[in-house]
């Protein structure tokens, strides 16, 4: 739900993009507060069923999403590899 926009703090309002989906799924929200005040109200059955679609169609058991959870903000982590020569590599992935 936070996109790839950066991180947005809970009276952003959604991508235009977020808000179809979740009218396609009934529900009227339009701020990341929204969002994260109905995920009791059936919210989280929606995205479980995306989950469960998207899931079916992994190639490997590597690929399957076994947990999930909605964040009121974006997060990132870097993590430290060496290679053969011993020079650190630094690769960041932001979720």
């Amino acid at each position: 739900m936070l996109g790839e926009r950066g991180q947005r703090d809970k009276n952003s309002a959604l991508h235009w993009k977020e808000t179809c989906w979740l009218s396609s799924c009934r529900f009227d929200m339009r701020t990341v507060a929204d969002v994260m005040e109905n995920m009791e109200d059936g919210l989280q059955f929606a995205i479980q069923a995306g989950v469960d679609r998207a899931n079916q169609g992994a190639a490997r058991t590597s690929h399957i999403i076994s947990a999930w959870k909605v964040l009121a903000a974006q997060f990132s982590y870097q993590v430290m590899m060496t290679n053969f020569t011993n020079c650190p590599i630094a690769i960041g992935k932001c979720v």
